[in-house]
């Protein structure tokens, strides 16, 4: 049973972001929710101390709630090799541990409880994967369940619960959103059952109310068990819509198992939309929060691109949900709710909803990590910028890099002079801001100059630095002067001029000519962007590119499908594995990488290559002999992304 706790007396900024909340008797102590998400730390397919010290920093940043990483409930399931097992022994200490390092904290801290079903793989075992039908959505076609395969899995959500109710864990999330074998049973989508399984609404939601009310039949009272329930499958076809939704959470609530839902969106085929990146309308899932309000007498949680109190304060004001969660922002500045709470907001380090570091899927196991913030995932060892031992130092270039590192300099106590040669700070960030769907980028533009102001850092812009400076004064010297562009190895001629597509963006995107040519090597957002703003300008676009198709690293920041459904509807064609051989007159001559075979396209009035650009360097070169303490970072080292730049920046501005 869920009660309401009054309001608190003292007033904060944000007046319903820090009102505690009562869930099945334990006192969550505000509405900031970190959610469970994937964090590959594990050891030994248990948490670790690296899970310790992550969660720990966001309980002293006073989360009220944390949501532990999925733990998997069942042998049969081993989606990953970094996975938790829930149905170990030896997790329940682990947890313990946890549990009671984050409540003397007075922070309340629940389990995911998770089966992938046929969203795993069973290559990791060597075993098949699991699903309520036959029905491939992954690498994998499934075997469907049979009965005794369905009691084994709910007993194993039910005995994982126990080992977190004997680990003083303060309760479960039932995993029914992305990735789950729970939504597989749920979804018409990939549920084709013909026994009491599937079919109709009630027989498609039996395996998931036989699972929650054998884990509240397990654990009792005083122990919270929310689900984690999918609201829009994004495939009105045949999975789960907004109504369907509403329709399942009123039948599963009737149990009375739960005591809170949790708003989840995407599915098989829109994972993009799970974690969505920069590109989708922050808060964009409050809507089906609100219809879950009118709908079921129970605390709703939303998540979905909340990374702002006000935001989230709105939300909460507005009656669209009880809980918010913001996770990645939360990754971004573990002491978000802290700063909230005391009105310092504008020192909240930005959560750019990039996906860089933080978006773990996949085989390579990639650790956590935050483009903003070098210590998310560091904790247990790297808490506090160490102090310096004084004097002054030089930053050259005002870059993410050279932001970065003046500023960890300052915080350590140095006096920082940085210099860049334009007029304004960013460096080709400034740039990144104009690419369609990238302008949350100036989030963190804003954040930086804040940050170097309060930090004392002294800012000399439209002053370029040369060898012939004089830095006799200064006991470091880190440069940061970032990347040019690459000259195309193409020959244009008079017919067709050729041109960078990093100079095009540094020109303003001035280029005569209707019918280009855009050569896509490089396949991130520069590359990706110059396409869609040229064609959304009016331009008739031909991209052309060695790879299966164009873009390909926006696949790792799952922005792939919201741009090819921006730009299908463009003027612009797309013609994969080839590379530009030659150009004459108003020709341009194609080769196949495969088979070698030729092609022509005709006319063209202009061609853009895209390629990655090189580093300056030249000053750092020119200044090795000169300085006894010279560093750089960024890409003026190798040109990368943003996320090495800030990391290298941190690492630069503490090395000194």
């Amino acid at each position: 049973m869920t009660v309401f706790a009054g309001s608190t007396e003292k007033q904060h900024p944000y007046p319903q972001l820090f009102e505690p909340l009562q869930l099945s008797g334990i006192v969550i102590k505000n509405r900031l929710v970190f959610g469970a998400h994937r964090t590959n730390f594990a050891v030994n397919n248990l948490p670790g101390h690296r899970h310790l010290g992550y969660y720990l920093e966001r309980a002293r940043g006073e989360a009220g709630l944390i949501v532990m990483e999925e733990g998997i409930v069942h042998h049969s399931d081993y989606p990953y090799a970094k996975a938790v097992f829930a149905y170990k022994d030896e997790v329940v200490g682990q947890y313990a541990k946890i549990a009671e390092a984050l409540h003397s904290y007075g922070t309340r801290v629940l389990l995911r409880l998770n089966h992938w079903g046929s969203q795993g793989t069973g290559m990791i075992r060597g075993g098949e994967v699991w699903g309520p039908s036959s029905v491939c959505v992954g690498s994998e076609m499934p075997k469907e369940m049979e009965r005794e395969d369905m009691e084994e899995v709910v007993a194993a959500f039910a005995r994982c619960a126990k080992n977190a109710y004997l680990a003083g864990v303060d309760g479960v999330e039932l995993n029914a959103g992305q990735h789950s074998l729970l939504r597989q049973f749920l979804s018409p989508l990939t549920n084709m059952r013909q026994d009491e399984y599937g079919g109709t609404m009630e027989n498609r939601a039996r395996f998931c109310r036989q699972v929650m009310e054998q884990v509240r039949a397990e654990t009792g009272e005083n122990f919270i068990v929310g689900l984690r329930l999918t609201m829009d499958e994004y495939a009105p076809w045949a999975g789960i819509t907004p109504e369907m939704g509403v329709e399942l959470a009123a039948y599963l609530t009737g149990s009375g198992a739960l005591d809170f839902l949790s708003v989840s969106v995407g599915s098989v085929y829109s994972l993009h939309m799970t974690v969505p990146s920069m590109a989708v309308e922050e808060g964009f899932t409050r809507s089906y929060g609100e219809m879950l309000k009118k709908a079921v007498n129970l605390p709703i949680v939303v998540g979905g691109r909340i990374t702002t109190p006000g935001l989230a304060n709105q939300i909460l004001s507005d009656g669209q949900a009880d809980l918010v969660e913001l996770t990645r922002a939360q990754i971004a500045d573990p002491m978000f709710a802290k700063k909230s709470r005391l009105g310092r907001e504008s020192s909240i380090r930005p959560c750019l909803s990039c996906n860089e570091g933080c978006r773990t899927l996949g085989f390579q196991n990639k650790l956590l990590s935050c483009v903003v913030n070098w210590q998310a995932g560091r904790e247990i060892t790297d808490v506090s910028v160490k102090r310096g031992k004084g004097g002054k130092v030089a930053v050259i270039g005002g870059g993410p890099a050279g932001m970065e590192a003046a500023s960890v300099a300052a915080w350590r106590g140095y006096k920082v002079d940085l210099f860049e040669k334009e007029s304004v700070l960013g460096g080709n960030l400034r740039l990144a801001c104009q690419v369609p769907g990238r302008g949350g980028l100036e989030k963190l533009l804003d954040f930086y100059k804040k940050l170097l102001k309060s930090v004392g850092v002294q800012i000399h812009l439209e002053q370029e630095i040369t060898a012939n400076f004089n830095f006799k004064d200064y006991g470091a010297v880190i440069v940061t002067t970032g990347a040019k562009a690459r000259p195309p190895n193409l020959r244009g001629n008079d017919a067709i001029p050729v041109v960078s597509g990093l100079n095009l963006w540094q020109r303003g995107l001035t280029l005569e000519g209707q019918r280009l040519l855009l050569v896509d090597e490089d396949g991130f957002y520069g590359t990706t962007g110059l396409i869609e703003a040229l064609a959304v300008g009016g331009k008739e676009i031909t991209v052309v590119t060695s790879e299966m198709f164009p873009g390909i690293k926006l696949t790792d920041t799952d922005d792939f499908n919201l741009w090819f459904q921006r730009v299908k509807g463009l003027n612009v064609s797309f013609i994969s594995h080839h590379r530009v051989k030659a150009i004459d007159g108003s020709t341009v001559l194609l080769e196949e990488r495969f088979s070698g075979r030729k092609r022509l396209v005709t006319p063209v009035d202009g061609v853009i290559c895209c390629e990655p650009p090189l580093p300056l360097e030249e000053l750092y070169l020119n200044l090795k002999p000169l300085c006894s303490c010279l560093l750089r970072a960024g890409d003026c080292v190798a040109p990368r992304t943003l996320y090495h730049a800030i990391h290298e920046g941190y690492m630069a501005g503490h090395a000194v």
